[in-house]
């Protein structure tokens, strides 16, 4: 049967997606960083497990990103995704490079933690820009 999309709502161009994309993903791990460090000064978590806390922020923030990216685009879900992962990717790495004195540890988990949000969101059901799907259509 053929059936005719229109596109509803004014979708953002690519370049522009991927910015407030990376933007969000960088909130985020702001975001996260700090309430990782006041949760270790309040000691409700120990120094040993800020490596996984980072990782848990990584994957948030490159996940919520990617997902701000493709529902403001709506288009060439997997494309877009693992861009705004990549974008992100090098930003994080030139924010170490800038304030860190390039002291690049663990940047294989961290491009690993940040493949698997964007794979996440990549694969998840996004119909229409919105998380759940709409309803569905009986044919008479």
């Amino acid at each position: 049967m053929y059936a005719i999309k229109k596109v509803k709502g004014a979708a953002l161009g690519i370049p522009a997606g991927l910015a407030i994309g990376v933007i969000v993903c960088l909130l985020v791990t702001l975001a996260g960083a700090a309430l990782t460090a006041w949760l270790v000064t309040s000691e409700t978590i120990g120094e040993e497990g800020l490596g996984y806390a980072v990782m848990m922020i990584l994957v948030l923030a490159s996940c919520i990103g990617a997902l701000t990216a493709v529902c403001l685009t709506k288009r060439m879900r997997l494309q877009v995704s693992m861009l705004t992962g990549g974008v992100y990717y090098l930003a994080l790495l030139a924010i170490t490079a800038l304030l860190f004195g390039g002291q690049y540890q663990g940047m294989g988990v961290c491009a690993i933690m940040v493949l698997i949000g964007c794979a996440l969101v990549a694969f998840l059901p996004v119909k229409n820009g919105r998380l759940r799907p709409g309803r569905k259509k009986a044919y008479r």
